[in-house]
């Protein structure tokens, strides 16, 4: 008698926590496929991942993508007593299988080529909001420095931002007495056109280091200097590595936070800003993500040791 086989089939359950945005989003970051690919699989009653398998195969295929947020189901295939054709939905669910089927493979033997004597397994646990607060302020500080540095040394001197402005603002802010002489020098500025254009520019560049220092240093190495300080690091839901286009985007959703929530909304902007922090104190996931971890499906946490397996 031949090996018995077994169908992986999705019946669009998903795990607790996890939404179907959460889980399509997972599935396309594993597979390099665009979110719509797998839309399918939420729109049928039942989805057959894989028609033929081995015990172990759909074991693997169940437990990697519960990993990913879905309820997988293992059933031994049924002996037809004669061929039947497939119908629209059967041949439908056979190309995904087959477009899905090299991707398993490749993952399979991934995971036999690292393999060796000993494993190790790091436990990740969320980072606290007060480390996460912490360095941030770190890193602020350093791209503040690096942006005056910058500024200073290398785009004032060759003529691409005008700092002379800002030199002229500092001096009359000393020289004023009162709050309303502050005042009428700020308004006096501000209504000026060349200095309203110099304070664009600074802060355009400004966040522009800001999200090359951030977007480099966290897909690159996982955290900045200082999150490393706060021994946390940047970790990604929908892959083993953080890619550069979800730190960057990270980074950008945290300054277009500050910058329009701040600017224009004032106390109100800032309360806003702060419930985006309070969401991750409250997160019923127990990640401690905030609504820019959420949008790049990212979280921050601390390596909790290491354990090593024979």
């Amino acid at each position: 008698m031949g090996q018995e086989k077994y169908q992986v089939l999705f019946y669009g359950e998903l795990k607790a926590g996890h939404s179907q945005e959460m889980a399509m989003r997972a599935l396309a970051g594993a597979y390099h496929k665009e979110d719509d690919f797998f839309a399918s699989w939420f729109n049928t009653d039942k989805t057959i991942i894989k028609h033929e398998a081995t015990r172990e195969e759909a074991e693997y295929i169940r437990d990697y993508l519960a990993g990913l947020g879905l309820v997988v189901v293992i059933e031994p295939v049924a002996v037809l007593e004669s061929a039947e054709p497939l119908s629209s939905a059967d041949q439908q669910a056979k190309e995904t299988e087959k477009l899905l089927e090299e991707a398993f493979e490749e993952l399979q033997k991934t995971i036999k080529n690292v393999q060796r004597e000993n494993v190790t397994v790091v436990k990740v646990a969320p980072a606290s909001m007060l480390k996460r607060a912490g360095a941030f302020i770190v890193d602020m500080m350093i791209c503040i420095i690096l942006s005056n540095i910058l500024l200073e040394l290398v785009l004032a001197p060759l003529g691409i931002i005008n700092t002379s402005l800002l030199y002229e603002l500092s001096n009359a802010l000393n020289g004023a007495v009162t709050q309303e002489d502050v005042r009428n020098v700020v308004n006096g500025y501000m209504a000026n056109e060349n200095f309203a254009d110099l304070v664009m520019s600074v802060m355009f560049f400004a966040f522009a280091i800001q999200v090359l220092y951030f977007g480099l240093m966290d897909s690159k190495y996982r955290a900045t200097f200082g999150k490393r300080l706060f021994k946390i690091r940047v970790y990604s839901l929908i892959g083993p590595e953080v890619l550069l286009r979800q730190a960057i985007l990270r980074q950008t959703c945290i300054i277009t936070a500050f910058f329009l929530l701040v600017s224009f909304l004032s106390t109100i902007g800032l309360l806003i800003l702060l419930g985006t922090f309070i969401m991750g104190f409250y997160d019923k996931r127990g990640l401690h993500q905030t609504i820019y971890d959420r949008i790049t499906a990212t979280m921050v946490g601390m390596d909790q040791g290491k354990n090593i397996n024979p």
